[in-house]
């Protein structure tokens, strides 16, 4: 597989994505309104696709990559900060509480209410989510551990392999007639 371009991860990474995404959000409600250019919001819809299509290359490509190492004998590269799956959630916590703390400063600002009414409904969608995930977590921990399969019937091996004449004669109508 071609490796991607500059430009594909320059317009593929998350950052990009999500920045690309949200300003194609707020252009097409300021258009929609006629406060900005029609035009502008067609050039970020169209940008907002090539990103998209830039992060589905960049994710099919690390698919194929590791799939590529792995035939190689060499395992997957170790995540940065794999020792430390506590940080993301530490990180996430501090971004939560900066948020918030910006929805509540623009809360009282005249106009600008709808930015803490988003910002806790997207709060909520995610707390759900969180939720969600904890319980499919147990739910499916408690499956793994409490079946347990043990083997009571084991099958021999035969002692030597069914003819070619016998193959032949237990095929289908159909496939005969493909094979003659």
């Amino acid at each position: 597989m071609k490796s991607p371009t500059a430009l594909a991860y320059l317009f593929g990474n998350p950052l990009s994505f999500l920045a690309i995404l949200g300003a194609t959000l707020f252009v097409g409600y300021e258009s929609l309104t006629g406060q900005a250019s029609g035009w502008l919001a067609i050039f970020l819809i169209a940008a907002f696709g090539f990103s998209l299509k830039c992060q589905n290359y960049l994710s099919s490509y690390g698919r194929w990559k590791r799939e590529w190492d792995a035939m190689n004998g060499r395992g997957p590269k170790p995540a940065m900060f794999a020792g430390m799956p506590w940080l993301r959630y530490v990180i996430g916590i501090i971004a939560w509480v900066f948020g918030a703390g910006m929805a509540l400063a623009a809360g009282n600002q005249p106009g600008m209410g709808w930015a803490g009414d988003v910002f806790w409904l997207v709060s909520l969608v995610g707390l759900m989510a969180i939720i969600s995930r904890a319980f499919k977590h147990f739910r499916n921990r408690a499956y793994h551990f409490d079946k347990k399969i043990s083997v009571t019937v084991c099958l021999l091996t035969p002692l030597h392999s069914v003819s070619a004449a016998k193959t032949h004669r237990s095929l289908p109508r159909y496939c005969v007639r493909l094979l003659n």
